[in-house]
């Protein structure tokens, strides 16, 4: 399963926005919730969550409406979150009960309401074989162990 949520909720909760952000934030906590649930059926269930990507709701913010030269990659395209999704639902993915946020070319693991590390490309698309191998590097917190953790904690 791959959820969506918005920053809004999850790094940068929006003045006015309340709702909107409550709602991203219950997406998240849904997805790490879903994944422990699920882990025992084999069903892996993650979050990602698109940063200044061109939308319905984006459109009105100044500046968004600029698009790169024909043949350049569009950082706020919605086609750059295509190659994380195909990961993520791909057989040998591995990951569960994460959120990553993607903004252009990065891709960054958010660890509650924190950004985490991240990886960068620019100028083409990631490939799913480039994901498999990049997000493997980087520090995941896994889910389980956060709860094995806060189960121990409570004895």
């Amino acid at each position: 399963m791959v959820n969506t949520a918005s920053g809004s909720g999850l790094l940068n909760p929006l003045p006015t926005q309340a709702n909107y952000a409550a709602a991203n934030a219950a997406v998240a906590a849904m997805t790490t919730v879903h994944a422990l649930e699920l882990r025992r059926l084999g069903v892996r269930v993650n979050c990602v969550s698109p940063s200044m990507v061109r939308t319905r709701l984006t459109m009105p913010v100044p500046g968004m409406d600029r698009t790169p030269p024909d043949g350049e990659l569009d950082p706020r395209d919605l086609i750059v979150m295509a190659p994380l999704v195909a990961y993520l639902v791909s057989a040998g993915c591995p990951l569960t009960g994460q959120v990553l946020s993607v903004r252009g070319g990065s891709i960054a693991v958010n660890h509650g309401w924190s950004r985490g590390a991240q990886i960068t490309k620019d100028e083409t698309l990631w490939t799913v074989a480039e994901l498999a191998k990049e997000l493997a590097a980087l520090p995941l917190e896994d889910p389980f162990d956060r709860l094995a953790t806060a189960q121990l904690d409570k004895k």
